[in-house]
């Protein structure tokens, strides 16, 4: 989502909760919440254009959504680890017993490596990670996540997000 403010917006039978781009029109993060849930939502954090928190009470725990819009992988290395450390602090400060679901667009490539698998399962489309997967990798195996959109079989053609303009790569 790439606006320029910060707020809600009601639309049918969802609400559009969302944070403000950065000055570039770039990142951006948001939620779509049925109207039936409302009640649950007890915050909207909006941390930076990159990251953006939903946190619902539910009747036994709360769920917390992480949504997130990292770099890009021709990004630089500093910010690249400036994302990765606000995230990881993000994280450390989320109550403990809730359940904590990061969504969103990661810009990674997630391989098969055998060494990796009990994080990433074995059901990539990419042999090897990039260095944002690695990244997102030793981001789950510190904080004892898993990446579940790998961990489950699917036909190659529901695997990839965004297909280049030659046609030719998916990813």
């Amino acid at each position: 989502m790439r606006w320029q403010d910060t707020g809600s917006m009601q639309i049918s039978n969802i609400t559009l909760f969302f944070g403000a781009c950065d000055g570039r029109r770039q990142a951006g993060s948001g939620f779509a919440v049925n109207n039936k849930l409302l009640t649950a939502v007890k915050s909207l954090k909006v941390i930076n254009p990159r990251l953006t928190i939903l946190t619902l009470d539910t009747k036994w725990f709360g769920v917390v959504f992480i949504n997130v819009h990292a770099p890009t992988e021709d990004k630089d290395d500093n910010e690249k680890d400036d994302f990765y450390s606000l995230l990881d602090n993000t994280l450390c400060e989320i109550q403990r017993g809730c359940v904590q679901i990061i969504l969103g667009d990661f810009n990674v490539k997630i391989g098969r490596e055998e060494c990796f698998k009990p994080i990433i399962g074995g059901h990539s489309l990419h042999q090897l990670s990039n260095d944002n997967g690695c990244r997102l990798i030793d981001l789950a195996t510190g904080r004892n996540l898993r990446v579940k959109s790998t961990m489950f079989p699917h036909k190659n053609i529901h695997k990839g997000t965004r297909r280049s303009l030659d046609g030719r790569h998916v990813n």
